[in-house]
């Protein structure tokens, strides 16, 4: 099974990103796949992918901007 982590920004464009989220999370359902949510971390700190894809071995990551825009990377 393919596992999807997905980030996004917490703090911008909340409401959009809330309904993005949910439908996020039911097309992945949808397509039988597994997937974790988190968070940017704070302005300044990085997310340390390597460290990330040892713990979680993550197929896909996709960014969820707080302008309720979705990229893969």
């Amino acid at each position: 099974m393919k596992r999807v982590l997905v980030i996004f920004n917490k703090n911008s464009g909340r409401a959009k990103l809330r309904c993005r989220k949910k439908m996020i999370a039911k097309q992945l359902e949808l397509l039988g796949l597994q997937y974790e949510c988190i968070p940017l971390p704070p302005k300044g700190e990085e997310i340390d992918f390597e460290e990330t894809e040892k713990k979680f071995h993550f197929d896909i990551i996709l960014i969820a901007g707080g302008d309720g825009t979705i990229r893969t990377v």
